[in-house]
């Protein structure tokens, strides 16, 4: 998929996905609404289902976190840590609405859309706003690019760490292979996580990223 100017008068933004929102075939449920399989719940979807007009590899000066318990995945989940400067997360930044990021922030703490609103020219000014919910109710502005915010969320204290299962870090693993890293520097890059320790060493993280396949889905 190639970049695409944002329709005229459609307030567009750049989500910085860190977690297992770095894979299409799971972000998207987030737009469409549905049941993953083997998950738990089903997502209402944006008010907007239509699918990102672009997507792209890129970091933020956020360092990555597995922390708290997810009663999905059994374990630890993604954050970033919302001090500027604590470390480096690669995202993968989808060109959205400002309505369908709005709307993916309230899926993600277990509001419907249209509950959460973010104030994009406060968060500009400010760095960091509270958005609403409990896991990931801390607004964070990481820059601009092409013009359009890239935006994305947080806890504003975060969890204590706590390891990430085998199949939820599976699929942050396959979502980094999709926008562009090689295995190694995969597994290199989740062993600098906090969290990883004592369940995850280098040799258990580079066994998982390796059968992987290189490649996969992305938004037609």
């Amino acid at each position: 998929m190639t970049d695409s100017p944002p329709p005229d008068g459609e307030p567009r933004v750049w989500y910085a996905s860190y977690g297992s929102n770095l894979r299409w075939e799971r972000f998207r449920f987030y737009l469409t609404g549905g049941w993953i399989e083997g998950r738990d719940r089903g997502h209402h979807g944006s008010r907007d289902p239509s699918h990102p007009i672009a997507d792209r590899s890129w970091r933020i000066p956020h360092r990555l976190h597995f922390g708290g318990v997810s009663r999905r995945w059994g374990g630890g989940v993604a954050f970033v840590d919302p001090r500027r400067g604590s470390g480096e997360s690669v995202v993968r930044l989808w060109n959205l609405t400002h309505q369908q990021f709005e709307d993916v922030a309230a899926q993600e703490n277990g509001l419907t859309p249209g509950e959460v609103e973010v104030d994009l020219r406060r968060l500009e000014e400010r760095g960091a706003l509270d958005i609403g919910g409990p896991w990931y109710g801390h607004g964070l502005w990481c820059g601009r690019v092409d013009g359009m915010p890239v935006v994305t969320f947080t806890q504003r204290e975060l969890f204590d760490p706590n390891p990430p299962t085998p199949a939820y870090l599976e699929m942050v693993a396959g979502g980094l292979l999709e926008v562009g890293l090689d295995h190694h520097s995969a597994a290199e890059y989740l062993m600098e996580a906090s969290g990883m320790e004592p369940e995850w060493d280098h040799r258990r993280i580079t066994e998982l990223v390796g059968h992987l396949p290189s490649s996969g889905a992305r938004p037609h």
